[in-house]
């Protein structure tokens, strides 16, 4: 969408108090809805003059927890939701 739905941003703030309640400091940025592709690359990927079209359908998203070990990222899946 355009737009990104102001269900993502309730969410947001839905775990941000429940982060609050475990004294998990608050980021200094805001929350920017967001498909990750690539991070932590050593060099930028080759760009095409013209990005491909992306259409996708979920019928759910996972909530995971990013830390760095000394092989890179690690996600771990916290909890699934169906949508």
């Amino acid at each position: 969408p355009s737009a990104p739905p102001t269900q993502l941003f309730d969410l947001a703030e839905q775990l941000q108090a429940l982060a609050n309640g475990f004294a998990i400091p608050k980021r200094h940025f805001s929350y920017k809805p967001h498909v990750t592709l690539a991070r932590g690359l050593k060099a930028p990927p080759c760009a095409s003059s013209k990005p491909p079209r992306i259409c996708m359908q979920a019928n759910n998203y996972t909530l995971f927890h990013s830390t760095r070990d000394q092989n890179g990222l690690v996600y771990q899946a916290l909890q699934q939701f169906a949508l």
